[in-house]
């Protein structure tokens, strides 16, 4: 309840506009002839009728607005449709990509407190890191947020991709989404962007003198030939596990904050060829995620933040496409595998 206080009736829980005595008493005037009205009378009556008028005045400049997301009229910013479709499209999306986040983890083994073994045998003149072993455990765990692909153009590079509105970028892309492809770009994204520490510094810093600022930790995959890396999965996870661990991370996230008051919402994204693309660059992207680092992509997985939603923005259809497109190929087997 409301707890604003009225101007007419001094009653708190509505205003002046709402005021249920004032509609009686303006009922109770008019219903007496003009002769027998009371300055009270024609006061409420004067007050009551302006304040409908100003509510017409309202309501009609409301048709003719503009509204600043979707640029059409009758409604604004805060109660636009699409703008509520869009975000209940980022929603489902994001479920999704929880359920996918789980059977990654799975899949890769790395959790927090997972074990990685470095061993750098690079040239002193094409590196500053010392050479050696190391071993790292993770501890900083990857967003959580749906993973969208953007389809190239055939035969051109990562740049060239193909119109994001057109039926031929949601068709291929979903044939991606459903491929064993995908899986494997998830995986390498999320273990690009785990955030490993240096065990020697666990149970305090006593040893931060000994480490050079840039073996204290590490970040992703390895970025030349000249490192090995061997991942030590951890044991025994299971999904209620991951979820229940994650669960106190997750409730920041628009999913379950809601989306009332987001000023903001962000995808990855990533370029992909078609299947039927035999460009070098296709190749290369095809040898980086089996897990083959010596190709011209350089090891890293090219995933990138995108901002699907500001608060200043207006709508961008190819951005709702993605979504649409990302939706229509996983939610019949990830919006509610694992919860």
């Amino acid at each position: 309840m409301s707890n604003n206080r009225c101007g007419y009736c001094y009653e708190r829980g509505h205003n002046r506009t709402t005021c249920p005595k004032m509609k009686k008493n303006y009922k109770t005037a008019m219903a007496k002839n003009e002769g027998e009205r009371s300055y009270s009378d024609y006061r409420v009556i004067r007050e009551y009728e302006d304040i409908q008028r100003k509510k017409r005045q309202r309501a009609e400049a409301a048709k003719n607005r503009s509204c600043s997301y979707c640029e059409e009229k009758g409604h604004n910013r805060t109660t636009c449709p699409t703008k509520k479709h869009f975000f209940s499209l980022h929603k489902r999306a994001s479920r999704i990509a929880q359920n996918l986040y789980i059977d990654t983890v799975l899949s890769t083994g790395q959790f927090t407190g997972s074990l990685i073994e470095v061993v750098r045998n690079t040239p002193k003149d094409r590196s500053y890191r010392d050479n050696g072993t190391f071993v790292y455990y993770l501890n900083e765990l990857p967003k959580v947020m749906p993973l969208l692909v953007n389809i190239v153009r055939e035969g051109h590079d990562n740049w060239y991709i193909e119109g994001l509105c057109s039926t031929d970028q949601a068709d291929n892309s979903m044939e991606f989404y459903k491929s064993e492809d995908y899986k494997k770009l998830l995986a390498l994204s999320y273990l690009n962007t785990c955030g490993y520490k240096n065990v020697r510094l666990l149970g305090g810093n006593h040893h931060a003198h000994n480490i050079p600022y840039y073996d204290k930790t590490q970040q992703g995959l390895p970025q030349c030939h000249t490192e090995t890396w061997k991942h030590y999965p951890s044991s025994g996870l299971a999904p209620k596990d991951i979820y229940t661990k994650l669960a106190s991370y997750w409730s920041t996230l628009p999913l379950y904050r809601g989306y009332k008051r987001i000023t903001g919402l962000e995808t990855y994204k990533c370029p992909v060829p078609r299947f039927s693309d035999n460009s070098e660059w296709a190749k290369s992207f095809r040898s980086m995620i089996n897990e083959d680092f010596k190709t011209k992509i350089a090891g890293r997985c090219k995933t990138t933040v995108q901002t699907v939603y500001a608060k200043e923005d207006s709508h961008r259809l190819g951005h709702q496409k993605m979504l649409e497109a990302y939706i229509e190929a996983l939610s019949s087997e990830y919006e509610f595998k694992h919860f």
